[in-house]
C-alpha cells in the first residue's frame, strides 16, 4: 500500500510564484488546500487532467513517478496545450528510463531537479506550452 505523499514544499514554493494556483494532488497528505486524487483512481489521472485541461486551467497537477509509467502515452496528444502543468515525485525510475526524453519528443517542455526551489517553480508558471517538472529522487 503506497504511503501518502507530502507536498507542501512544493505548493509552498508554486504559491510564492502563482498565488492564484489550485492543485490536484495525487494520493496526498494535504487534504485542507488541494483537491485529492484517491489512490484507487491511479490509473489515467494523467488522461483526465489533460481532458479536463483542454478548455481551460484547472491547476497543477502533483502525482508520483508510478501515475506517468501508468499513463505515459498521453504525452502523445495532440490536444496538449499551456493549461497542462505536471509536478511528478520521481522514486528514480523516471531519470533511470529517460523519460525526459520522451515528454520532450512529443512536444512538451519537461525539466529535471534534484530538489523543489522557488526558481523551478517560476519555470514551470512561465511555459507557454505544455510543461512537466519532475522533482528528483532516489530507489
Amino acid at each position: 500500500e503506497e504511503q501518502r505523499i507530502d507536498y507542501k514544499t512544493i505548493i509552498n514554493f508554486i504559491e510564492e510564484v502563482d498565488p492564484t494556483a489550485k492543485f490536484l494532488c495525487y494520493n496526498s497528505k494535504e487534504i485542507d488546500s488541494v483537491l485529492n486524487i484517491d489512490r484507487i483512481y491511479k490509473y489515467g489521472i494523467i488522461s483526465k487532467y489533460i481532458g479536463m485541461s483542454v478548455e481551460k486551467r484547472i491547476g497543477y497537477l502533483l502525482c508520483n513517478a508510478a501515475c506517468i509509467l501508468l499513463d505515459i502515452n498521453i504525452f502523445r496528444t495532440r490536444y496538449a496545450n499551456k493549461n497542462m502543468k505536471i509536478i511528478v515525485i520521481d522514486d528514480g525510475y523516471l531519470k533511470e528510463n529517460q523519460i525526459e526524453q520522451w515528454v520532450v519528443s512529443n512536444g512538451w517542455r519537461c525539466k529535471y531537479i534534484e530538489c523543489m526551489d522557488r526558481e523551478s517553480a517560476q519555470w514551470l508558471k512561465e511555459q507557454d506550452k505544455q510543461s512537466l517538472l519532475i522533482v528528483g529522487g532516489e530507489k
